[in-house]
């Protein structure tokens, strides 16, 4: 079974969701990332960017993350193991 760019950016929003983390898309002039804002923990991103580059920011953001122990696809696992930008933050 193939995955489309659209299947997997569901699955990282959900997982996303599962970490009570708000993946917010907004025009902006960067790619986008991790922050917090009053206490709440955000993904921002580019909502003019592709599909596929919306995944890899998402993707690189929960990557930073403690993923352990959420349910998720075996693609979606790699492709957040893999993403570039893992060094666990929280």
């Amino acid at each position: 079974m193939t995955m489309t760019d659209e299947t997997i950016l569901g699955e990282l929003e959900a997982i996303a969701d599962k970490l009570q983390i708000e993946i917010r898309y907004e025009p902006l002039d960067s790619r986008g990332g991790l922050c917090k804002v009053r206490g709440e923990t955000l993904i921002i991103v580019n909502e003019s960017l592709p599909v596929e580059e919306k995944v890899k920011v998402i993707a690189g953001e929960l990557g930073n993350l403690n993923t352990t122990g959420i349910f998720m696809l075996p693609k979606v696992r790699e492709i957040i193991e893999n993403s570039t930008h893992r060094n666990l933050l929280i």
